[in-house]
């Protein structure tokens, strides 16, 4: 399916799918734009895609069977040509209709262009719930075409919600679904109409002009260039900007962009990474404009968007792993992103939106149904992982930035996640890990990232039910309170409390090596059942447990050899479940699917362990993979495929995924083992993998 973003507007150009059409936030505006030429049959003959923002489609009157012969074609050569060029910015899309005469005579053409809308909610085109039959009205001038709907808002009033469709030539005839001109074109004349799609309602937002390009970043600290996507919950602005989608389309046909108005995103390195190797530069350059185009602007900073099509929004577990990923390069994500999260921290007990006080939210959602009350997402808190991320995050950025402000004013959030850590830990088990339970209020089963039905199982292939201790977790809650108790003695002097956090991690720490180990396979059990079984799987997020400490030295190279075992790294990285197990399938999301996010986790943990050349390994790997995927930007995940099959994304991933994106840049850090401080090219490790080049550049843009 192929999607173009910016920010939360989205437009699912795939004219097969049902899901086809403009979308803002969680609703859909306007359904798939169409274009015929009356008496010609236009065929398909190439698609540019430049993700995530612009794609160009060409479309020929010539067939593609060059062999055809029959009585009725007298010519080999195609009549019409037309191209479609669509650009996407936050808040609106402009396409662009290109018709080439290549008759040998003049012509008169009728192209009729055709739309609608439905205003219908994410989760009713996913089918997840049911379809909601909403009145649209339409209204008709001169070049415009609009659509209105009310939607509930769930406190007994409505919420108007629009979408104008505006040519900029006069059409023929236009009708509430129909545009038809009627251009008379000499011998290879060209004739040109572009049509502008904006959504308007209480949570759009129209973008400052701002060009795509690859131009360089506004310099400074954590400068977030021209980008204006927002998410707030307050008023938000609906002018126009139907002049930066043209620029953009004049870009895209090779024309010069104004200075200084390229659109970089969050990113503060201003130079290209330059690798030794060019496709992996490609990777690079690609992986930036997929997480500025999935970045919007809160009221607290810029925060990562989940992934397009299904997950534009944030969600607490991807968007603190994308802003861990990119916090040298891109500190105010990480920044954005802790604050933003925890202005919407549990405060109360709701079991049906999972909310508990001190908690970090897994989902939020804005649309009909959200507003309503129709769906728990607003937000929804069932996630077991993303309250010790959030605190992980934190420290994490103190770390590269030395923000102790940044931490005295969330500091009441940390304590609040601390303490619903501690009795989360309390509410299951008599041990010190950290579960989560199965509420059957309609939420998902797995409270972990592996939350599809089949992701936490048993090396026979049985599902395993909560109340589970995921062994990925255990690290994360480990980390959690190892780095707050840094922060406490640090930046609050308090080295009672720092005392108290050290003791809790390290008792959780032996407790863990005792409960979780599996002598006979050398590795960590996926997870713990309440009664202390172990879920017996050979899983790759257990070299998250790497990446937090958690695992003791002595078994590090254990661990390591186990995650480079065939069985679990397909030479394209590594598997979520190893082909050992009966469960074990290539095409599987979370039982046999290899992900750029969760690989780089593992990279990061290998290198922790000294274990670089595993690092390089499963860095170089992915990369390699991503080097060949057809498109540019890195999906979701990819099938588990063994490395002698080219690799193959999972059919239904997401595309662009900012986890996905963000992970060359920690592959980076695990590979030249970077971490803050000023820069030393002594202490850059230079890598067989890459080109010690590669250091250089990006370092410095860290200072």
């Amino acid at each position: 399916m192929n999607t173009l973003v910016d920010g939360v507007t989205y437009l699912v150009a795939d004219d097969r799918s049902d899901a086809g059409g403009l979308y803002h936030g969680d609703t859909r505006y306007l359904l798939p734009l169409a274009v015929d030429v009356a008496g010609i049959d236009l065929t398909l003959v190439s698609d540019d895609r430049r993700p995530p923002t612009r794609r160009t489609r060409r479309y020929a009157s010539v067939g593609t069977t060059v062999n055809e012969i029959s009585d009725t074609v007298t010519t080999k050569h195609a009549t019409v040509a037309l191209t479609r060029r669509q650009t996407v910015t936050e808040g609106a899309v402009v396409e662009q209709f290109d018709l080439h005469n290549h008759f040998p005579e003049e012509r008169t053409f009728e192209v009729t262009v055709r739309f609608d809308a439905d205003f219908t909610d994410i989760f009713e085109v996913r089918g997840i719930h049911e379809a909601t039959d909403r009145a649209v009205s339409t209204t008709v001038d001169d070049r415009t075409v609009t659509f209105a709907s009310d939607q509930a808002d769930g406190n007994g009033g409505t919420t108007p919600l629009e979408t104008t469709v505006t040519f900029d030539a006069e059409p023929t005839r236009l009708d509430h679904c129909t545009a038809t001109f009627s251009p008379t074109l000499s011998p290879q004349e060209r004739w040109r109409t572009t049509v502008e799609v904006v959504p308007r309602g209480e949570s759009t937002v129209r973008a400052t002009p701002s060009p795509a390009g690859d131009g360089a970043a506004e310099s400074g600290e954590g400068a977030v260039g021209e980008t204006s996507n927002v998410d707030s919950d307050g008023p938000l602005s609906e002018t126009s900007n139907g002049d930066a989608h043209r620029e953009r389309v004049a870009a895209d046909e090779g024309r010069p962009e104004t200075p200084g108005t390229r659109r970089d995103g969050p990113f503060i390195l201003d130079g290209p990474i330059r690798t030794g190797n060019a496709e992996y530069d490609r990777i690079f350059r690609q992986a930036r404009r997929d997480v500025s185009a999935l970045t919007t602007v809160t009221d607290q900073g810029p925060v990562p968007l989940a992934g397009a099509p299904w997950f534009v929004t944030v969600f607490g577990r991807d968007s603190l792993l994308s802003s861990y990923s990119l916090l040298p390069v891109a500190p105010a994500l990480a920044r954005g992103t802790v604050r933003y999260l925890a202005a919407r921290q549990g405060t109360c007990t709701d079991e049906r939106r999972d909310e508990s006080p001190g908690k970090i939210l897994h989902e939020i959602r804005r649309g009909e149904l959200a507003r309503t009350g129709a769906i728990p997402q607003t937000p929804y808190y069932g996630s077991v992982d993303a309250t010790p991320l959030w605190a992980v995050l934190l420290h994490e950025t103190w770390r590269w930035t030395g923000d102790d402000e940044l931490v005295t004013d969330l500091w009441g959030a940390l304590d609040a996640a601390l303490d619903w850590i501690e009795r989360q830990v309390e509410a299951v088990g008599d041990n010190p890990f950290l579960y989560y339970r199965e509420l059957g209020l309609g939420g998902v089963v797995h409270k972990v990232w592996r939350d599809s039905a089949n992701g936490v199982q048993h090396t026979d292939g049985t599902q395993a039910s909560p109340p589970l201790a995921s062994a990925a977790v255990q690290g994360y809650v480990y980390d959690a309170l190892t780095r707050a108790a840094e922060l406490a003695s640090v930046v609050r002097g308090d080295d009672e409390l720092a005392s108290d956090l050290t003791a809790r991690a390290a008792a959780l720490a032996a407790r863990f090596d005792e409960a979780f180990w599996m002598p006979d396979r050398e590795f960590y059990a996926a997870a713990l059942t309440a009664d202390g079984r172990q879920v017996d799987t050979v899983v790759s997020t257990v070299g998250h447990c790497l990446w937090s400490g958690i695992v003791p030295d002595r078994r590090g190279d254990a661990v390591a050899d186990r995650l480079l075992d065939p069985a679990l790294f397909s030479g394209w990285g590594l598997r979520t479940l190893s082909a050992d197990d009966d469960g074990y399938s290539p095409v599987s999301y979370h039982a046999g699917g290899v992900w750029p996010h969760d690989n780089a986790l593992v990279a990061l943990g290998l290198a922790r362990y000294e274990r670089h050349d595993a690092a390089e390994t499963v860095a170089a790997a992915q990369l390699d993979a991503l080097s060949r995927i057809d498109g540019e930007s890195a999906p979701e995940l990819f099938c588990g495929f063994d490395g002698v099959v080219d690799p193959v994304p999972y059919p239904s991933a997401c595309r662009p995924q900012a986890w996905a994106a963000a992970a060359p840049f920690a592959f980076l850090r695990a590979v030249f083992d970077l971490g803050p401080g000023p820069f030393d090219p002594c202490s850059v490790r230079e890598p067989d993998a890459f080109s010690s080049n590669a250091a250089v550049p990006v370092v410095d843009a860290w200072e």
